[in-house]
């Protein structure tokens, strides 16, 4: 999503932990909706992310990625499990 909205083309990639940072006016943090296992170590990202200074003030879009799958968590399991009330 990153290089399609900088560079306007598709570039392979392969699955990472971690930050990506372009300069932008904005954040856009994606979840794996079918990786139960590793939703509550997102949530930590997600919240240690909101801390960092370059990144406080700037609007976040959560993008719930493979909500097409069986097992996907739903919106309401999503919210509850990144403990977006806070």
């Amino acid at each position: 999503m990153l290089y399609i909205s900088k560079l306007a083309e598709v570039i392979t990639t392969i699955p990472t932990i971690g930050l990506n940072i372009e300069t932008a006016s904005a954040v856009v943090f994606v979840v794996d909706s079918n990786d139960r296992d590793r939703i509550d170590e997102a949530c930590n990202e997600l919240h240690e992310m909101t801390n960092e200074e370059l990144l406080k003030n700037l609007p976040i879009l959560i993008f719930a990625n493979k909500q097409d799958l069986p097992n996907a968590l739903t919106f309401d399991e999503i919210k509850e499990k990144l403990n977006l009330p806070n």
